[in-house]
């Protein structure tokens, strides 16, 4: 299990490439868009097209910080609702009922699979918080209406 951004990459480029795939269209959400994003950077020619959802481009200098607990709630060893919620959807009315109503449509399925384990809960962390982000390499992404300044500042 890697301990890495570009780690993570690499093993989603394994996947393509076992699956006999020439090019995928990636779908990344939170750690997974840091993934999609070094994946779309280190193996473009894998990439049709790329979707970055509840994520960033990694660490921005001078932009907004994040808000103060944030680490706390990231790295607890299972969040809940509540957490989700704080995390990934702004705190007004209208985005806490879209929140819980995704969050809602998660839980359908009936085998979500194995819950991650504290070590790979560790790892992620240590993945996330190591990244030094993409932004700078921004302008090397080549994908279909991409315009790096609209979407990752």
């Amino acid at each position: 299990m890697p301990d890495t951004i570009g780690g993570m990459a690499v093993i989603a480029a394994d996947v393509v490439a076992s699956l006999g795939l020439s090019q995928v269209d990636v779908l990344g959400w939170s750690l997974g868009g840091a993934v999609g994003l070094e994946f779309a950077l280190s193996f473009p020619h894998l990439v049709r097209r790329l979707i970055v959802a509840g994520s960033s481009p990694g660490p921005v200098a001078d932009g907004p910080q994040q808000h103060p607990p944030v680490p706390h709630v990231m790295t607890k060893s299972e969040n809940d609702e509540d957490d989700f919620l704080f995390l990934f959807y702004p705190s007004s009315e209208c985005a806490t009922a879209a929140g819980r109503s995704s969050l809602a449509r998660i839980r359908l399925p009936p085998d979500c699979g194995p819950a991650t384990s504290p070590l790979a809960l560790m790892m992620q962390v240590k993945a996330i918080s190591s990244w030094p982000g993409v932004l700078h390499r921004a302008s090397e992404l080549r994908l279909p209406n991409w315009s790096p300044m609209a979407r990752m500042t």
